[in-house]
């Protein structure tokens, strides 16, 4: 609640909007992506007390069971008795870490994609053309709206301008939500118990098929 009021405090101020103003494409999309870029590597690179004990198995059993909830074909196995030790898998590893990443960063994206929605119906709703004009410091021969839709006999633009800052303060309320991933315990619970169940499929499929080379190998 506090960071939406300071990213509300933020959509209603000029210097903001001048600054999107005088964005470049090039320079608004590089910094748009490598915030939303770092904000996920930043989480994923935390999140190791989260997935502790994400690679350690009871027994073969429990790896079959997994493996079978998944697509991945089933391997006829004999496997040893003793559980699987999984700790020099380091490809398995990365799997996970990539697939932390991934998934971070599409929730990032649905993150800023919704704040960016509701601030472009905000900013139409409240921003007018006169005060558009004089933030941005355009000239009246200038205003080209990308929509407008005139209701009740008031129009309601929606801007370049209004897009960008929009999407930029979309982002902001990206990382707060990353940030809030990683200093609540209960949201990052929450959010990572789905993110565990996934990576010890990866980790489960993985280990069948390096026993099934191994036991291929030996015969």
């Amino acid at each position: 609640p506090i960071l939406l009021l300071v990213v509300l405090f933020l959509f209603m101020t000029a210097e903001v909007w001048q600054v999107s103003h005088d964005a470049t494409p090039l320079g608004f999309f590089v910094v748009v992506t490598a915030l939303i870029g770092f904000s996920a590597a930043f989480v994923a690179a935390r999140a190791s007390d989260a997935l502790d004990g994400v690679s350690e198995f009871a027994s073969w059993d429990q790896i079959h069971d997994l493996a079978r909830s998944t697509s991945a074909p089933d391997l006829p196995l004999t496997a040893p008795p003793e559980p699987p030790d999984l700790r020099d898998d380091t490809i398995g590893k990365g799997e996970v870490s990539l697939l932390l990443w991934v998934t971070m960063t599409v929730q990032l994206l649905v993150v800023t994609t919704v704040v960016s929605l509701g601030f472009t119906v905000f900013g139409a709703l409240m921003v007018r053309r006169q005060t558009m004009v004089q933030w941005t410091e355009l000239e009246d021969v200038d205003w080209d709206p990308l929509v407008a839709v005139t209701l009740a006999g008031n129009e309601y633009p929606i801007a370049t301008e209004t897009v960008l800052m929009a999407t930029l303060l979309g982002v902001f309320s990206a990382l707060q939500f990353a940030v809030s991933i990683m200093t609540d315990t209960d949201m990052q619970t929450a959010y990572f118990k789905g993110v565990r169940e996934d990576a010890r499929e990866v980790l489960a499929v993985r280990a069948r098929y390096r026993r099934f080379i191994e036991e291929d190998g030996v015969s």
